[in-house]
This record gives structure tokens, sequence and C-alpha cells, in this order.
């Protein structure tokens, strides 16, 4: 795997042919990425705190576009709340800003609190790739900010259920940093497509000096990747997981980062045509079936 970094970190892009291989553009060294941890590198949108009203200091942290939004956070908060009565959960509205009446019922219907931040992208102006890529890695990119908050986060993705709660997660490593990955496992294997050796939909951080030099790499990484994919039409998609996968290789001496143990259950629906309605019918039949098991 480490070799596999290397040969993508030098190699060009023009030889890159299909979409699904056209992510390999967007592999750097380890040592740029150790020096984007110490970099101040500008976000490619503004971030605005909404509502901060909860002083709890552990939360969930989900981030969607607004489509996402009104197709799969009623489910999900309710999930999050038969998993983690009274716990709180961050909600980043992805270029949008997330109705506060819509918020305020949901936590009280369900016995939560909700924090809300959002930022500026103009989501209109992206072609479907980069749009889809920046609402994929806003909650990495938006990670350092978020981390001035709270003290330890954990991040989801918003279209399924949760298997575990809060406190089974953070009882399970004392680790610094939890991913979903095998990559740091003693007989790993890395997957061709390297980025397939990490996943994004489920990541857990406690704020510490390590630990934020870790976040800052991956979020100055998703800001330096939108601007040279916005100028050269290069692929963003997945590159929340190729900057994930870089992170942990180019801290994993640094910073402590163990397995994260499965959380979360989803759809894994790929078609094109029909996909949201699929995944909302898996949500809506994975939160009975919880529902079902905690009456």
């Amino acid at each position: 795997l480490d070799s596999a970094i290397e040969f993508h970190a030098g190699a060009s892009s023009t030889g890159y042919r299909t979409q699904f291989m056209r992510a390999g553009a967007n592999v750097i060294s380890l040592s740029d990425m150790r020096t984007l941890g110490t970099s101040v590198v500008p976000t490619p949108a503004r971030f605005q705190s909404v509502s901060d009203k909860s002083e709890q200091s552990d939360c969930s942290l989900i981030a969607c576009d607004k489509g996402y939004f009104y197709q799969f956070f009623d489910g999900f908060a309710e999930s999050f709340s038969l998993m983690n009565p009274g716990g709180l959960l961050h909600l980043h509205g992805v270029g949008f800003k997330p109705d506060l009446n819509h918020i305020a019922e949901t936590a009280s219907t369900f016995g939560i609190e909700i924090n809300v931040s959002c930022d500026d992208m103009d989501m209109n102006s992206l072609t479907p790739d980069m749009f889809k890529g920046y609402a994929a890695g806003a909650r990495y990119l938006f990670l350092p900010t978020l981390l001035e908050s709270y003290e330890r986060i954990i991040v989801h993705d918003i279209d399924g259920v949760l298997e575990k709660d809060m406190h089974s997660i953070w009882a399970s490593s004392d680790a610094d940093i939890q991913i979903s990955s095998l990559v740091l496992e003693d007989n790993r294997r890395g997957h061709f497509a390297f980025w397939s050796n990490i996943g994004a939909g489920a990541f857990a951080i406690i704020r510490s000096n390590a630990s934020l030099k870790f976040a800052n790499a991956l979020a100055n990484y998703l800001s330096v990747r939108f601007r040279v994919c916005e100028q050269t039409g290069g692929r963003y998609f997945f590159t929340d997981q190729v900057g994930l996968l870089l992170a942990t290789l180019a801290y994993k001496d640094d910073v402590s980062i163990a397995r994260m143990p499965q959380i979360f259950s989803q759809s894994d629906e790929t078609r094109n045509t029909g996909r949201g309605k699929a995944k909302k019918a898996a949500q809506a039949a994975a939160l009975e079936k919880q529902k079902t098991a905690k009456i």
C-alpha cells in the first residue's frame, strides 16, 4: 500500500483514463500531507455557526446537502435518539441553512439536542462530480473548526441508521482516532483502488495536539484538491477517502489510531436511477427494525 501511494503521488495525471481510476490523480506524497498538517489553507466556502445552544462536549456529526436533509435527516435523528437518548447531534448544512424550526421540532420530538452549522458553497455552480465530492467531504473540510467546540466527535453518514451508541464507540478504544479500515492490521492487504482501503462514513476523533494536525492535514488536502479539480476538471469525488487514507498513513506514528467497529447500517444500492428511493426505503426498514428491538 505504501508503494502504491508513492507510485500514484509521482505519476502523471494523464494516465488515468476511467472515472473509477481518475481519483488516483489526487494522491500526494505522505511528506506533502504532513506539510499540510501545519499549513494554513483557505477553505473553498465559509463556515457559519447557526445554532450552538448545547454545551455538551461530545457530539455525533452529520453533513448533507438540502436534498439529503429532507430525505434522510428525520430518520437518522430518530435512530440517533434511540441509541443516544438526550445526546447531541451536530448537523452541518452543505451549501444551505437548515430550517431551524424543523430542527427544533425534531429535537423536541426525539428528546435530543441538535447544534447546527452551514457553509455558503453555491452547490448549483458545481459540476455533478464536484457536487458529490464536496457534499461528501464537507464534514472533514470543517472538522478543525468543529474541534474548537467539541472534545470528541463521531462522524456518520446520514442515509442509514446507527447500530452502536456513542458510549459504546468511545469505550471500544482509547485511541485518539478511530477509522473504518483494515489498513492498520498487521496482515493488511491493499485494495487496487487504494481509496477503497478506507471508509469515510464512520470516523471518530478525540481532540489532542496530534489529532488536530491529522484533522488539519485532511481539511487542507480537501481544500487544495477542490481548487485543483475545479481548475483542471479532475475528479473530486472520493477525495474524502483518499485524504483519510493519506492522513492515516502520514500520521500513524504520531497519533493513536484504531479500527472503528461496525456502527452504521445503510443500503448498498449503487444504481443511478431510483437509488435515492431505494436508500430511503432501506433506512425506513432498518429504523422500524431498530424500534421493534427497543420495545
